[in-house]
């Protein structure tokens, strides 16, 4: 949904510098495409100076949303620049990789590339390689602080700014999306009307802003993990982490309902993965350990209704009401299962320990798959030798009629 853009939208003066925020880059998990029609590119690149006839309109989004992914392939195969190496050469910085006004090019530990500003704390996977686009950017930026009440500021530290300049073809419009961080409640915010329709990955019932929280906060980790700030208590983050695992280790040895997203063999890597970082932790790497982690649990628990009344507490528990069944349905469910002898009603109450309010439980998942393929196995195996028996048999009948 693209939002009209403000008919007061002053530009400000630049904020005041906060202490510098160090940034590494991280593994976020693979987005799918955006719904909307745009493209990570501006316009063909024009003069920095000349003025764009393009209305600027501001679109909120999430981490989950950000194209990092499903960038289309730029790289030319016949295009073979160097052939050789210069004598002496020691310096191996590309364009893109040197310094832009107070842009700094960052490569995520995955490979990416990001840009950062450290002065006011603003990521963006947009290109900025060029000065033109470095400008345009700037603009947005200052138009969507331009927005943000009296009140707040951007602090590496606490408030952080994530843009993303995108084109819609249709419109001929230049778009600025954008999401704000508050490190302090591990949630993200926003200045425009946001639609919830990734956020809530498909969860239905959901009513309480309790409940929200948590999808918030999983998309929380997702920037973390692709935007990872040094800045972040990354001890008490990781003793909380620690803290998770060792419960969820708890439940998956005590019961087999538990809704843990990883099994027990799982589980113990993870916490052997995670005792890896030891005491004086810190760095991309880390940051990217600790986020991802943190994103699975705190997805489990939006998944979960985890803080309301009818919080799933077992992995075989529905928390929706259920519908009443068409009766014909019923007959014919009921005909078709008695003709296969019992199979499809056999494999349907292992799906729906599998797949709880259109849920999945990932360890279940593993299991039922390791299961059929047995099964699948072992059916081939029965057919095979079947075949091979009727084809002997065959071959006596001819051999013994010579």
């Amino acid at each position: 949904m693209l939002l009209p853009p403000s008919n007061h939208q002053p530009q400000v003066p630049p904020l005041p510098v906060p202490a510098s925020c160090s940034s590494g880059s991280l593994l976020p998990v693979h987005a799918p495409p955006s719904s909307s029609n745009c493209v990570l590119q501006l316009p063909p690149a024009a003069p920095a100076n000349s003025e764009s006839s393009s209305i600027t309109t501001f679109e909120p989004f999430v981490p989950f949303d950000v194209m990092r992914y499903n960038k289309p392939p730029s790289i030319n195969p016949d295009n073979n620049k160097y052939k050789f190496i210069d004598p002496l050469t020691r310096d191996f910085l590309d364009a893109h990789q040197q310094d832009g006004g107070n842009w700094r090019a960052c490569i995520h530990p995955e490979g990416a590339l990001y840009f950062h500003d450290p002065t006011r704390g603003v990521y963006t996977d947009s290109n900025l390689q060029s000065e033109y686009r470095r400008c345009k950017m700037d603009s947005c930026v200052d138009e969507v602080l331009a927005l943000m009440p009296p009140g707040l500021q951007l602090n590496c530290d606490k408030i952080e700014l994530v843009v993303q300049l995108a084109w819609n073809q249709k419109a001929r419009a230049r778009i600025c999306r954008y999401y704000f961080i508050d490190h302090d409640k591990h949630l993200l915010f926003w200045l425009h009307e946001l639609s919830t329709v990734n956020l809530f990955c498909g969860v239905q019932g959901v009513e309480k802003l309790s409940h929200i929280k948590y999808a918030v906060e999983h998309q929380y980790w997702q920037h973390c993990e692709m935007y990872p700030n040094a800045n972040l208590p990354l001890t008490r983050l990781l003793k909380e982490l620690k803290e998770v695992v060792v419960h969820a280790s708890a439940e998956t040895i005590t019961t087999d309902v538990s809704l843990s997203p990883f099994d027990g063999d799982e589980l113990s890597k993870i916490l052997d993965l995670i005792g890896q970082l030891g005491e004086d932790v810190g760095g991309a790497y880390s940051i990217c350990v600790i986020a991802r982690f943190m994103r699975y649990f705190t997805r489990a628990k939006f998944f979960n209704f985890c803080g309301l009344p009818a919080a799933r507490l077992d992995a075989d528990q529905t928390v929706y009401k259920k519908k009443k069944k068409n009766k014909l349905i019923l007959v014919l469910s009921w005909a078709f299962n008695v003709a296969m002898f019992g199979a499809p009603q056999s494999h349907m109450e292992e799906l729906r320990r599998v797949w709880v309010d259109r849920s999945i439980n990932s360890p279940r998942w593993k299991n039922f798959n390791s299961n059929l393929s047995s099964e699948w196995s072992g059916i081939t195996i029965y057919v095979r030798a079947t075949i091979l028996a009727f084809r002997l048999l065959f071959l006596l009948n001819h051999v013994s009629q010579l």
